[in-house]
């Protein structure tokens, strides 16, 4: 890596976090079965309405299945046949991940809860169609109702949560007042709505790896992918609008490496109008210097 000096250092960086959506997630973590496997804890399908915490999901468990497939004289050239051993073991037929051999790295700590796909969008994709479901309308921000709405962002989001909170909290207390007044109850009417048939949502089980990551990793809200979501608008999607609709990736490229060309002329110029000079003092101190009108040349103190 180069620093502000031009020089250039071997770095070798840990994997604090891999700021990723659910699929990618499970994609990462070498875990199979289309969501329908944890790629936090060991939990499948069948336990994520639970409250337990499970536990959670090693490198070395993770790797053991791996190679448990070669070792059964299984090679990833026979793609039927790992195929199916992948199926039994749970994985999505990665060979070699490229964490497998990274120190201080476990898949679960740094694949950490993602608010913006994890909490947001799940609670787009999950409690906004449960309050829809039993028929909560009315919403003043949202004069057409909320149900049409397309490419939210995740400002939207919260905007809705926050309403929504106190809608439901309001019907809520009210709901269980009236309700509270008849003369029998049976499971539907108890619980307002059409019961659903199961809950083996993969987002709802994430809920349980926050207290963990929080602990690991510090606080989840640094991890979230709004910043790389609106950088595809910057970096991807603006660019492209500059093209002609042709060789997108290549227009996109040309069009970035420009811009960052002239942002370094911009900023080279303006340090050759301000006088400004950095200098090296035997390859360890940096001195600036700056000549003012006079001629006369002033130094701040050595970089530490």
């Amino acid at each position: 890596m180069s620093d502000p000096l031009g020089q250039l250092w071997v770095c070798y960086t840990p994997c604090a976090s891999f700021i990723v959506d659910t699929p990618e997630a499970s994609l990462i973590s070498c875990v199979g079965g289309g969501g329908k496997t944890s790629p936090f804890t060991e939990a499948t399908y069948k336990d994520y309405g639970d409250s337990k915490q499970h536990p959670p999901r090693l490198l070395d468990a993770t790797l053991n299945r791996i190679q448990s497939i070669e070792d059964a004289g299984i090679l990833p050239d026979d793609f039927p046949a790992y195929y199916n051993a992948c199926v039994k073991q749970r994985t999505n037929g990665v060979s070699t991940p490229f964490w497998a051999d990274w120190p201080l790295v476990e898949p679960y700590q740094f694949l950490t809860p993602e608010p913006l796909h994890h909490w947001y969008k799940m609670y787009w994709d999950h409690d906004v169609k449960w309050a829809i479901q039993v028929k909560i309308l009315g919403y003043r921000q949202f004069l057409e109702g909320i149900s049409a709405l397309k490419q939210v962002t995740g400002r939207t989001h919260r905007d809705v949560m926050h309403f929504l909170i106190f809608v439901c909290t309001l019907r809520a207390l009210t709901d269980a007042r009236y309700m509270g007044q008849a003369p029998c109850f049976n499971d539907i009417t108890a619980a307002r709505g059409l019961p659903i048939k199961n809950w083996e949502i993969p987002k709802l089980e994430f809920m349980q790896s926050i207290q963990p990551s929080i602990h690991a990793s510090g606080p989840v809200m640094q991890w979230s992918a709004d910043a790389t979501e609106h950088a595809h608008i910057t970096e991807v999607k603006e660019p492209a609008h500059a093209g002609n609709n042709r060789d997108f990736e290549v227009q996109i490229c040309r069009e970035l490496d420009r811009n960052s060309r002239l942002r370094r002329f911009d900023l080279t110029t303006s340090m050759k109008d301000a006088n400004v000079d950095f200098r090296i003092d035997n390859g360890r101190e940096a001195t600036r210097e700056v000549e003012d009108k006079g001629n006369q040349q002033q130094y701040l103190p050595p970089l530490s």
